[in-house]
């Protein structure tokens, strides 16, 4: 997620100029909907040639820094990992 300001090692990050799919639930945001966008978060992480990095720098960030989706887990506003139904399981 935010490849593009975070950390070298997420360079050629697939999620470069997509953070839109990759942000926070938003207040307004109706669950089906958010889950459908880390959904597509997850997807574009399946293709990602450094997602392992990108797991590894979520790791070590400070919890109230990662937040969204992040190597495809989604965080909450407080760093914690949240269950997103996919649609493999609907």
């Amino acid at each position: 997620m935010l490849a593009d300001i975070v950390d070298h090692r997420l360079e050629g990050a697939a999620c470069t100029g997509e953070h839109h799919l990759f942000d926070p639930r938003a207040d307004d945001e109706t669950q089906p909907d958010y889950a459908d966008r880390v959904d597509l978060a997850r997807m574009v992480c399946g293709t990602c040639p450094v997602l392992n990095a990108c797991h590894g720098v979520a790791q070590n960030m400070r919890p109230n820094h990662r937040v969204g989706v992040w190597a495809g887990i989604a965080y909450d506003h407080r760093g914690r990992p949240v269950r997103t139904p996919s649609k493999e399981s609907k």
